[in-house]
């Protein structure tokens, strides 16, 4: 088979065609042309950012025999057999299939050997941290103090699963993921060899989709070309890629905010039976939901919304906030973690919408605070009407007759309205009302005296109660039971404000009770009935 898939056919051959890692092009080039080589590489990122190229860059630069400006030459024969990986000085293993100790310790025997052709003996391990701890130290050794002509080249996805005794010892390389804008210009020339007609926005569809790897989107780029042929257009990646418009996305999150669950449901019905997997459903969903997040919070950059999305986040900017947008998109993430395990997840996508659409609107703390603000200020507001009033009416009935009505009628109080203290003195319950209907206020006071503790309030129920000017008088009437009056005299303190909580008012209560006594209970006459029908009953 002659065909070579795009990813190893435009595989970079030097420094200059490795894309998206400029920090770590010039460190290597600088560090080659000064002679400042180390002994232990350690490149790491995501997966198709250039780890493994990079390395065989670096391996071909390093037995070039005829360097130019850094730069390997490709022509000589040590770079034609690193570059068909045939050089017997370019070793390049599998850190997944050769992971134990004893492929280590063959490494160890190894460079011991001299290179054959080229300057240095080099050691390629690929996804490193797949070796096993008793690997690791037996590779620590070897890594710290290798022969002068040998290099080791580590490469790996999970940095944080390598020792540190290993890290410690290796110079450390991070790989970045390759932008889009990167990724899209690589695959326009690329299509441009290949005498491949594209439309732009295909193009950046493919470089959202591949998510930083140039790998992967080389891969879905041989897809669409065979799928294709001729020309990679936006429809064709669309459907390829099950890729859905941001317009839909749109139209269920206005949907959401208007809390129409019919209209919610019958959307996402339609979507999942046209075809589209849940996962690319819901996982582009959350991606759109998140680029929303970072616009409305301010975030702005060319290309990263298109225009009629940026319109519509612009227009909801006072409806939907950035707390309502994390909180939709934690409920979606709990459902990618929870789906792969249903049987149905369409049923559960469909509830997890109307859920979202149920979800009610956030308030942010600084408006939480006004509010308060406010509602302290009438408050204080009110307080302080109060006593102005209570000093006002103080100083009237001082200086008049309390039992004249009439006079008290004519004194207009100073520097406040006589409207405003009929609105106060209306909020004040009195006396002579509360004795009036001192029973529909006593039913709210056993009520309130209940949610505080159910034992004085079922003590207090059925006992007759009567108040007389400042005074609650509970009756109890005759009783044996001392322990209940005991009871609600310890716990005066919670009536009495429960009844000042209700009236406004501070009025005594006094625990009224007749105790009886064993006099009383000799001498009552069915007691005697029955000792002489007991004593009849033992003389006879």
């Amino acid at each position: 088979m002659n065909y070579k898939v795009l990813s190893r056919k435009y595989r970079p051959q030097n420094f200059n065609e490795i894309i998206g890692q400029p920090h770590i092009v010039d460190t290597l080039i600088n560090s080659i042309s000064s002679n400042r080589l180390a002994h232990g590489y350690l490149f790491s990122g995501l997966r198709g950012v250039g780890k493994t190229t990079t390395a065989r860059v670096l391996a071909k630069t390093l037995n070039c025999l005829d360097l130019q400006g850094g730069q390997p030459c490709g022509k000589c024969q040590n770079c034609m057999d690193i570059a068909a990986s045939r050089s017997l000085d370019v070793i390049e293993l599998d850190g997944a299939s050769n992971r134990g100790i004893d492929e280590i310790r063959e490494i160890k025997e190894t460079v011991k050997y001299p290179p054959i052709s080229g300057k240095y003996k080099i050691y390629i391990i690929d996804e490193v941290h797949m070796l096993t701890k008793e690997a690791f130290n037996a590779l620590l050794k070897t890594l710290e103090e290798p022969p002068n002509n040998v290099v080791f080249i580590l490469a790996t996805t999970d940095s944080h699963k390598i020792p540190e005794t290993i890290l410690s010892r290796t110079l450390r390389f991070d790989f970045k993921k390759i932008t889009n804008k990167n990724i899209t210009r690589h695959i326009s020339k690329i299509l441009e060899k290949e005498n491949i007609n594209f439309e732009e926005l295909a193009l950046n569809m493919i470089a959202k989709k591949s998510d930083g790897s140039v790998r992967d989107a080389l891969s879905i780029l041989d897809r669409i070309i065979s799928y294709s042929r001729d020309l990679v257009s936006y429809d064709i990646v669309k459907e390829s890629l099950g890729i859905i418009e941001d317009e839909i996305y749109i139209n269920l999150l206005d949907l959401i905010i208007q809390s129409d669950q019919n209209s919610l449901i019958l959307k996402v019905k339609e979507i999942t039976d046209s075809g589209y997997s849940i996962e690319n459903f819901v996982g582009g969903f959350n991606t759109f939901l998140s680029n929303g997040l970072l616009f409305i919070s301010g975030y702005s950059k060319e290309e990263f919304l298109s225009e009629s999305v940026e319109n519509w986040f612009n227009s909801k900017k006072n409806i939907i906030n950035s707390i309502d947008f994390m909180r939709i998109i934690e409920e979606i993430q709990k459902f990618e973690i929870t789906s792969r395990n249903l049987l149905q997840p369409d049923i559960a996508l469909e509830a997890l919408f109307i859920k979202l659409s149920l979800m009610e609107n956030s308030i942010q703390i600084s408006d939480l605070l006004l509010k308060l603000d406010n509602q302290t200020f009438e408050d204080k507001s009110k307080i302080n009407q109060n006593k102005h009033v209570k000093q006002i009416n103080d100083s009237t009935l001082k200086a008049e007759d309390l039992n004249s009505k009439d006079k008290i009628k004519t004194v207009e109080p100073k520097n406040i309205e006589l409207d405003e203290i009929k609105t106060v003195e209306s909020k004040n319950i009195e006396l002579d009302e509360i004795k009036e209907q001192f029973n529909n206020y006593w039913k709210s006071i056993l009520n309130l005296i209940d949610e505080k503790d159910k034992r004085i309030s079922s003590s207090l129920h059925d006992q007759k109660v009567s108040i007389n000017n400042n005074l609650i008088e509970i009756d109890l009437g005759q009783t044996d039971n001392i322990y209940e009056q005991k009871m609600l005299n310890e716990n005066i303190d919670i009536i009495e404000n429960s009844i000042y909580e209700i009236l406004k008012h501070h009025l005594k209560v006094k625990i009224k009770v007749i105790i009886k006594n064993e006099e009383q209970e000799k001498n009552h006459p069915l007691l005697d009935e029955i000792k002489s029908k007991f004593t009849n009953s033992n003389n006879s």
